[in-house]
């Protein structure tokens, strides 16, 4: 685990737990089966919770930032930490502008000149120490804390009280208050990702080929990947990545998006007559809408298979089949025919070309999977004890789910805080063998010495930057087990496994020999 970046899942199923959230209505609700690829229909919003309703100024933002996944990740952070602690809106709204002022939601643990650091600047000398102020959960912690010891926190203007409560003087309120609006919209955002199916677990004929499954689908918002592959199920020729592909051209996966020209609408831009012909309510909540994600998909999935056999009907041969139904889709069935393959339109030639390449690029980006061990594996002879004893814990927890912060102390086939992240595992790992490691990747790296990458043996811990990481402070570990593998906890929505040393070797930038 990066440390930069704080333990999300560590504290967001606890907080699941507590607010007891209803299934959302659409695709927030989704959960797949365990014996076949169905998603049954759920019902019931957050925001039916009145406890999490957030005004918002209409007059809009007077600052305003787009969030990547990594500030995106230290919002619901500090959301699930204000929730856990049973904190009303207004403090989550607080904590979230201040980190915005602050550091745009980013943890950074460099000192500034005035010795702060952290999401919120915080320094050691009115906080604690520099371990508590650089870490997410610890810091936000300490945040809130010191909130509640203001008595009127809730009724003073946001900038007054966030001067006062890191200690700034009168002149900084300015600085906080421009970001109450945009606090405000990422708080509400934010809860949105504490539904407990909002990264579904896929069941096993949901597709397990490059092509057809999530593997190659990292691009996609992950609650659309279920029915992305789904849909694609429909006819064989069509496959999961280029469906994909093919809702990123249409609507860059905006299931509110309109064209007020033609009338299209939905995440796979349905004009009306088309859709009356081609709708469902595949979620089963009642509704058929282009606007609703699982309808449109499922819709635009039987649509493209419908045109798919008709270009193989057809004997059309200048295009595959695929290319002639991406044509057909685009600019109509009857342009295709009348130009005996892809009309000689640019915004149609370009869409064709496009989808397919983007479709290879998500292809050939997926990960290779999990590595299977070798028949009769044994570690290297002469490998130590405390080795053997880490490598086999560690590859005793392969099929776990990563959780991001979680402690490894009891993987599980389910994610609990209790689960493996990346500097859990090898710490866990080295544990049983007697050997204390620290916590996190940026500790870790420290430990040991260093060996050259050339001379990898079984039991050394190998780093790479990871997500936002350096070479000095690492963001992800892996452990070598020898004959060219490593076992490894990679990232949220994916399992300790096993995988092939020379995958990492471009990107390695420390190997540490902790025994022998």
């Amino acid at each position: 685990m990066k440390k930069g970046k704080g333990a999300l899942t560590a504290v967001l199923l606890p907080v699941l737990t507590m607010l007891a959230l209803p299934l959302a209505a659409g695709l927030g609700g989704m959960a797949a089966t365990a014996a076949a690829c169905t998603l049954p229909p759920t019902g019931g919003r957050p925001t039916d919770d009145h406890r999490f309703e957030i005004p918002l100024d209409p007059q809009g933002d007077q600052a305003y930032l787009v969030l990547n996944d990594d500030q995106k990740e230290i919002a619901a952070l500090i959301t699930a930490v204000g929730l856990s602690r049973n904190l009303p809106p207004r403090a989550l709204v607080l904590a979230t502008a201040a980190a915005l002022a602050e550091s745009e939601l980013i943890n950074d643990t460099t000192a500034t000149r005035d010795g702060g650091s952290g999401l919120y600047g915080m320094r050691p000398d009115h906080w604690g120490t520099r371990d508590q102020v650089d870490d997410p959960v610890g810091a936000t912690n300490l945040f809130y804390r010191a909130m509640t010891n203001i008595g009127d926190w809730q009724t003073r203007p946001l900038g007054e009280v966030l001067a006062e409560i890191l200690h700034r003087p009168p002149t900084a309120e300015g600085k906080y208050s421009q970001w109450e609006q945009m606090a405000g919209r990422t708080v509400r955002d934010a809860v949105e990702t504490f539904r407990p199916t909002a990264r579904p677990q896929l069941p096993a004929d949901c597709g397990t080929g490059t092509g057809d499954s999530g593997v190659a689908l990292a691009a996609v918002p992950p609650e659309y990947r279920p029915w992305i592959i789904k849909s694609a199920a429909q006819c064989r020729e069509e496959k999961a990545v280029l469906l994909a592909a093919q809702l990123f051209q249409e609507s860059r996966f905006r299931p509110d998006r309109t064209n007020p020209r033609s009338g299209a609408a939905g995440i796979a831009q349905f004009i009306p007559a088309t859709w009356a012909t081609w709708g469902v309510d595949a979620d089963g909540d009642g509704t058929t809408s282009p606007k609703d994600p699982p309808d449109g998909i499922m819709a635009a999935g039987r649509f493209m298979c419908h045109l798919i056999g008709k270009a193989k009907r057809s004997g059309l041969s200048s295009a595959t089949p695929v290319q002639l139904a991406l044509a057909g889709y685009n600019a109509g069935w009857g342009k295709v025919l009348k130009y005996g393959g892809i009309p000689p339109y640019t915004e149609t030639r370009n869409y064709v070309r496009e989808i397919e390449a983007r479709a290879r690029r998500w292809a050939a980006a997926a990960p290779s999977g999990p590595v299977t061990l070798p028949a009769g594996f044994r570690l290297p002879a002469g490998t130590p004890h405390q080795v053997r004893v880490a490598v086999a814990w560690a590859l005793r927890q392969r099929g776990t789910p990563y959780v991001y912060g979680g402690s490894c102390t009891d993987p599980k086939k389910a994610p609990t805080p209790a689960n493996c992240d990346c500097s859990s595992l090898v710490q866990q790992a080295y544990k049983q063998a007697g050997v204390s490691l620290p916590r996190t990747t940026f500790q870790q790296v420290h430990e040991g010495r260093p060996v050259p990458s050339g001379q990898i043996a079984a039991g050394d811990l190998l780093f790479t930057a990871g997500s936002g990481g350096s070479a000095a402070r690492p963001g992800h570990v892996g452990m070598a087990i020898g004959g060219g593998l490593l076992v490894q906890a990679p990232r949220t929505g994916d399992v300790v496994k096993v995988s092939r040393v020379a995958d990492w070797r471009r990107k390695l930038t420390s190997v540490r020999r902790v025994v022998g």
